[in-house]
C-alpha cells in the first residue's frame, strides 16, 4: 500500500509469521500469480519468497500483467517453475523497460 506521502506501507492480512534465522515456513497460501517455486514445490521457504513476489508486483505494475499468468493454475505453476520471464519488446509492444528495473 502507499502512504498519502509516498512511501510504501506493508500489510499483513494475517497470513504472516516470524521465522527463526534457520527456520522454514512450509505454508501455500497467497495469490497464484506471485507463488514462488519453493512454495510450489512445497520444499520449504524463507523471507526470500517476499523478495520474489516484489519482483513479481514490479514486473505486473510495468508490463501490467504477471511475467507467468495464465487461466489454468496447473499451467501457470508450470511456467513458474520451468520459464524464464519474458520482457516486452518496445517496437512491438510499445512498453519501455529499463536495465535498472
Amino acid at each position: 500500500m502507499v502512504q498519502d506521502d509516498g512511501y510504501l506501507c506493508l500489510a499483513d492480512f494475517g497470513l504472516s509469521r516470524i521465522l527463526g534465522s534457520d527456520e522454514i515456513a512450509m505454508s501455500f497460501v497467497g495469490t497464484a500469480e506471485y507463488l514462488s517455486p519453493e512454495m510450489i514445490r512445497e520444499s520449504g521457504h524463507h523471507l526470500a519468497v517476499d523478495w520474489w513476489a516484489l519482483g513479481i508486483l514490479l514486473y505486473e505494475m510495468t508490463v501490467g500483467i504477471p511475467p507467468f499468468y495464465h487461466k489454468n493454475k496447473k499451467l501457470m505453476y508450470k511456467m513458474i517453475l520451468e520459464k524464464n520471464p519474458k520482457y516486452p519488446d518496445i517496437e512491438k509492444h510499445g512498453i519501455y523497460v529499463s536495465a535498472e528495473l
